[in-house]
């Protein structure tokens, strides 16, 4: 192992922004003999890492003079060259799957805390992961599973399997560039285009492939670390998995460790399918692997793999005790991955993640609008099993050129009722003034009777917005009676 010599400062360079990169900073701040050095933009300056967490800071440019600053490789190389880092974290989106972008950090000498640029080119093509799996013989959503050549192919293929379909990017991830049609009438050669081009301009890169699409889902991801024996021998081990099935957009909204009825023989199967995925790619370090379950059967299939650490990592630390930014980190600096499993301990309890974003939740219209503004009050709750991962605190501007999620809320109680228990309050008690937060919405979902039993699945996102627009209603009904009898 290429051990850190205490003595001589090593510097770590943390290029991503917001909640990845106050875990990323943080984490890599407890390593002996690390220092960090985060770059950042006009719009960011005021973060709390900047100022609470590295060690050294550098200047981007604002993004209304040039945007997209976090994605210039060439300004980054620029900051890792100015503190001579050994290394750079790129959190949890932005570059970090990103495999020309790796490549040119290790043409520079920089060493990745993730997959190597070869890894990430694999694992990030969709497609090619969809063939190695049915390889081995684990089930694939069925599809096109190659690139789709044009409108009249994509029809064709449409028919042959069965609408609704799915347009995806081969490329990307964090649900972005994905698009529904339920039928022949909805998927024109201008809707086409239309995904090609978001793959292009999101992922640099317009190649898209379909996938049928299911009604009613729960999606499972699978927590993998990988590493060397003692003898040299690459394993890849579980870590456990989430229920990640709470979405919207595709996006993740509430995550849980571990998954609800799922039995321990076909959560086995998963992670076991998982690890023969990662044994075939060789990632060092962390990586996930998702799946999803069809309600209408209980089949599940393999969807695709993560070659980075996820931003909903936390439940996972919580049940077992451990930081896995830290073990990253130790295996891409050559540690045993048996040594590191060793002090790996059992999982204990549970966990539930929330993303608060800064939206506003509209009932009446039954959606989410972005809230720009400056918070003028941040206080986060706090206590026993409650972290909150956040960026953010008075004086913040929330600005419209990044995604709006400005904390992640994460409870740990002995069980799952104990910590939907702790979440509510936790909720309750967190408070934002200036701007408006999807808190409300989480509120909501807590007294879902679904969602208390755990017996959800990916339409429950609608439900809670349907109860919460009828209650409304209801609400306004009820006035409008007492204001008719009062006049009468």
């Amino acid at each position: 192992m290429a051990e850190i010599d205490s003595a001589v400062e090593t510097w770590i360079g943390v290029f991503n922004r917001g909640v990845s990169a106050k875990v990323a900073a943080e984490s890599l701040k407890k390593i002996m003999g690390v220092s960090v050095i985060v770059a950042y933009t006009e719009e960011d300056a005021g973060l709390s890492y900047l100022h609470d967490l590295a060690d050294d800071t550098f200047y981007l440019g604002s993004e209304n003079d040039s945007g997209l600053l976090y994605m210039n490789v060439d300004k980054l190389i620029e900051a890792a060259n100015k503190k001579r880092c050994k290394f750079v974290h790129l959190g949890t989106g932005m570059l970090s799957e990103n495999p020309e972008a790796v490549r040119a950090f290790e043409r520079a000498g920089i060493k990745n805390i993730g997959a190597t640029s070869d890894q990430i080119e694999i694992a990030s093509d969709k497609i090619k992961t969809i063939h190695l799996a049915k390889r081995l013989g684990i089930p694939v959503i069925p599809g096109s599973h190659r690139e789709l050549t044009s409108i009249d192919d994509a029809k064709k293929i449409a028919e042959k399997i069965g609408y609704p379909v799915m347009l995806k990017p081969k490329r990307g991830g964090g649900g972005r560039g994905i698009k529904k049609f339920a039928n022949s009438e909805e998927l024109t050669k201008d809707s086409f285009e239309k995904v090609k081009a978001d793959a292009k301009k999101y992922f640099r890169d317009d190649s898209i492939y379909m996938e049928v699409f299911f009604d009613k889902i729960r999606h499972i991801e699978v927590q993998i670390m990988g590493g060397c024996d003692e003898k040299g021998i690459y394993h890849a081990k579980p870590l456990g998995a989430r229920n990640c099935t709470i979405q919207r957009n595709h996006q993740k909204v509430i995550e849980e460790a571990s998954p609800l009825l799922l039995s321990k023989d076909k959560l086995s199967q998963i992670e076991n399918y998982a690890v023969s995925l990662i044994n075939q790619i060789g990632i060092i370090g962390l990586c996930t692997v998702e799946f999803v379950v069809n309600m209408a059967d209980g089949r599940f299939y393999f969807i695709e793999i993560n070659a980075r650490v996820q931003v909903e990592k936390r439940p996972t630390e919580m049940i077992f005790g451990i930081d896995l930014i830290k073990i990253q980190f130790d295996l891409i600096r050559g540690s045993s991955i048996n040594l590191v499993q060793k002090h790996i301990p059992e999982p204990n309890g549970y966990a539930i993640e929330f993303r608060i974003n800064a939206e506003r939740w509209k009932k009446e219209e039954k959606c989410f609008m972005s809230s720009v503004n400056t918070v003028t009050r941040f206080s986060p709750p706090s206590g026993d099993g409650i972290i909150v991962d956040t960026g953010v605190r008075n004086g913040i501007t929330i600005n419209h050129h990044y995604d709006n999620l400005i904390a992640l809320l994460t409870v740990k109680d002995k069980s799952r009722e104990e910590c939907l228990q702790k979440a509510r309050e936790a909720l309750l008690q967190f408070e934002v003034e200036g701007i408006d937060t999807n808190i409300p919405f989480h509120l909501c979902v807590l007294e879902n009777k679904k969602f208390i039993n755990g017996n959800y699945d990916s339409d429950l996102v609608s439900e809670v917005m349907e109860e919460a627009y009828q209650f409304k209603r209801c609400e306004k009904i009820t006035e409008k009676q007492i204001d008719n009898s009062y006049e009468i």
